[in-house]
């Protein structure tokens, strides 16, 4: 960003990072840790809520749009070093594994409401994200680039196929959970469709990379337009599809797909526009070091994306362990929110500044 000039030539950042993305991820995140307490309270509509079947809710956007984030910035292995592969996926998906187990053991030793229809009886948002990571890290090495847009609409067409035939009634009925394949359908299952999400994230990734890293307006113009064509596009196609066959993001089907691909494409958009009005407006004013807080907390919410969500995560579990929230009034709702809110930055941003402090 260059609203991050001074602060990115601190000898205490290492790695350019790519503006458009940064600006991305922050929406994203701000946008998770708040809905994920704010739904517990009555001032939060029900409409934005996660849909128990099919549907567009606010809070189903989610782990769609993760899966999008971590596309564009996946970096495919080289097959030329398996070794390297192995020990690459075994540092990025323990961790998540160990908090996906984690999580199911706490929520149900806490007795913390749960609901199965999300995922299953097991698994969760980490295990979700955890298999696409051992998914795609052992197998596109092997992949050609120009194939996965082609693999991913096949992927797309054979599980709408089997949905249509039974299996989303299978999936979405009271079937028994008695294996532990039944217990967990609904987020094995959804993989398909998150990886077609995760492959055409890496296409758009791999059609804009040229021109996502350059700084001249030519090349921001026509970001600008790609993205937002792109989105309206999308946007017309999930149209079409939910007349069909619906939108689900329990079953992450074919609506469900190109609705977060449309949804993620809008961000992107977003992004740009506010990257290139903050540089236009910096550069107007000539007070480029004023807003250097501003970059601090994008920046701290990026560089600890696993300790933000985690420990916005806890805080909302002693909230809602401590408080009765479904009763509180309009004003008492907002007070705590802000709170919330306020307590989750200020807690990044702070160990933010420790951990560049001891690098100095």
């Amino acid at each position: 960003m260059l609203l991050n000039h001074n602060y990115l030539s601190s000898s205490t950042i290492k790695t350019k990072k790519n503006p458009y993305m940064t600006v991305y991820r922050f929406m994203l995140n701000t946008y998770t840790v708040f809905c994920i307490l704010a739904v517990d309270f009555n001032v939060f509509p029900r409409r934005f809520a996660k849909t128990e079947t099919y549907g567009h809710g606010v809070m189903d956007i989610g782990v769609g749009c993760y899966v999008c984030s971590n596309a564009l910035l996946f970096s495919i292995p080289n097959t030329q070093n398996i070794s390297k592969n192995v020990l690459k996926v075994f540092k990025q998906v323990l961790p998540l594994l160990v908090l996906g187990i984690g999580r199911t053991y706490f929520v149900t030793k806490a007795d913390y409401h749960h609901y199965v229809f999300e995922y299953g009886v097991h698994w969760n948002f980490f295990m979700t994200l955890a298999f696409l990571k051992i998914i795609n890290l052992f197998i596109l090495p092997f992949v050609s680039t120009c194939c996965l847009s082609g693999i991913a609409t096949i992927l797309v067409i054979i599980y709408e196929f089997a949905l249509n035939f039974g299996l989303a009634d299978w999936i979405m009925s009271d079937a028994p959970r008695d294996t532990l394949f039944s217990a967990n359908r609904e987020g094995i299952l959804s993989l398909i469709g998150y990886e077609a999400i995760f492959l055409y994230s890496l296409t758009m990734k791999s059609r804009l990379s040229v021109f996502i890293n350059k700084n001249h307006l030519i090349n921001n113009m026509f970001l600008l337009i790609v993205t937002a064509s792109l989105s309206i596009a999308l946007f017309l196609l999930t149209f079409a599809i939910s007349f069909v066959f619906g939108v689900s993001r329990r079953l992450a089907n074919a609506g469900y797909v190109y609705w977060v691909l449309s949804i993620s494409s809008y961000l992107l958009f977003m992004s740009i526009m506010i990257e290139n009005f903050i540089n236009v407006l910096l550069h107007k004013i000539g007070r480029l070091g004023e807003f250097n807080r501003i970059s601090l907390i994008i920046d701290s919410i990026n560089d600890n994306l696993l300790f933000f969500f985690l420990f916005a995560n806890v805080v909302t579990g002693v909230i809602n362990m401590c408080l009765y929230t479904l009763v509180m009034n309009t004003v008492s709702s907002l007070i705590i929110l802000s709170l919330y809110m306020f307590v989750i930055y200020f807690t990044i941003y702070s160990l933010h500044r420790y951990k560049n402090k001891t690098y100095v």
